[in-house]
């Protein structure tokens, strides 16, 4: 029997190496180069939130530990009092206590301080908000990262959680954490952070990150066998990218075993419909997913648009090959192998191929040619 050179294609880890301190980097830069301003806080008529965003502003610029916790010390007070007071702008309250909880290393108090902020802001002020989170995130980020290479993993998960905690608006943390588990082997976790990726942001830059994310999750629900969820995932993600020929036919085969046909059919009669659209090696790997669902025809199908787009590709030739071997379709197994040869000549799996299209020709003399070859 001929081997049937397909890889399996498994969820794979959708952040290289070193994107996640990148992109921390990039946040870092954005904070210094396009910082939002919040023009709706006001400190009028509350001696209380002057004196307060005095004491913000020492402590942001102090250099010693103990002076900046001092004046973040008289920073809570003038906000305490101004609450008890109710003299003062809520909006400007809670956005002071944000910043001083965050000066303080207090993340999850500046988060819940910035939460109360943003339900009273305007879009401009709700902007300088991420912008303040994303300045705070980034640095845990980074260092997740390098600890991540590093190989500390426990560590890199401890600083990812706490990047989480102030800013969940992209999808980089979430990616780090769910790859550590998906290595780890706890799908269920890996699911999970996969998940949040996918929904962290809809910045245009997040794009390629959040469907790869969300791709993950699908593949991963099918290999844990939780079938109604990874329908859900994979119409998610298909929102995304419509026109994924090899999430359709996933899609489709998920259906099938859910013992639903009927829809899986309806996938399947309308998979190529896009197909113009998309690229050779999109439609090689819709081709490949086809193939161990055991859709022969489709399969070929898919290699043969594929090969229309990229002709020359050996690789999308040897499957195809296979594909007509696999559908027992003897007419075009030789002619496949013909232009596979005439690539790749002193391969021993081409040449069997070749022996394959003639033999289903009925012509021994050639067959045995070749094969002694």
């Amino acid at each position: 029997m001929l081997r049937r050179c397909f890889a399996w294609l498994a969820p794979v880890s959708v952040l290289i190496l070193g994107a996640a301190a990148a992109a921390a980097q990039r946040a870092e830069q954005r904070q210094e180069t396009q910082q939002p301003q919040c023009r709706s806080l006001s400190i009028r008529g509350s001696s209380r939130l002057d004196a307060a965003l005095q004491a913000l502003v020492r402590a942001d610029e102090a250099s010693a530990p103990e002076v900046r916790r001092r004046f973040l010390g008289d920073a809570v007070r003038a906000l305490g009092e101004a609450v008890r007071d109710g003299r003062g702008d809520p909006l400007t309250i809670w956005h002071f206590f944000g910043q001083a909880y965050a000066l303080q290393g207090d993340l999850a108090g500046a988060d819940s301080a910035f939460r109360r902020a943003e339900t009273l802001a305007d879009s401009e002020c709700v902007a300088e908000i991420a912008q303040r989170r994303r300045a705070r995130w980034a640095p845990f980020v980074r260092e997740g990262s390098a600890q991540s290479q590093a190989g500390n993993v426990d560590s890199a998960l401890a600083l990812y959680r706490l990047a989480n905690t102030i800013y969940r608006g992209a999808p980089f943390a979430f990616i780090s954490m769910g790859n550590i588990f998906l290595n780890r082997t706890q799908t269920d976790s890996a699911i999970v952070y996969f998940r949040l990726a996918g929904r962290a942001s809809d910045e245009a830059d997040y794009f390629p990150y959040r469907w790869r994310a969300l791709l993950n999750v699908a593949h991963l629900l099918v290999r844990e066998n939780r079938l109604p969820e990874a329908d859900s995932a994979f119409r998610e993600y298909l929102r995304l990218r419509p026109y994924d020929l090899s999430a359709q036919a996933s899609l489709a085969g998920a259906l099938l075993q859910s013992n639903r046909p009927a829809e899986a059919q309806a996938v399947y009669d309308s998979l190529f419909v896009g197909a113009d659209s998309a690229s050779s090696f999109e439609l090689f790997d819709t081709g490949v997913v086809l193939f161990q669902q055991e859709r022969f025809p489709q399969a070929a199908r898919a290699f043969e648009l594929g090969l229309a787009k990229n002709p020359s590709h050996r690789d999308g030739l040897f499957n195809l090959a296979n594909s007509y071997i696999a559908a027992n379709d003897s007419a075009r197994i030789l002619p496949a192998a013909q232009r596979l040869v005439a690539l790749d000549s002193m391969n021993r799996q081409s040449l069997q191929l070749l022996a394959a299209g003639y033999l289903a020709r009925g012509d021994a003399n050639s067959t045995v040619e070749v094969l002694l070859r």
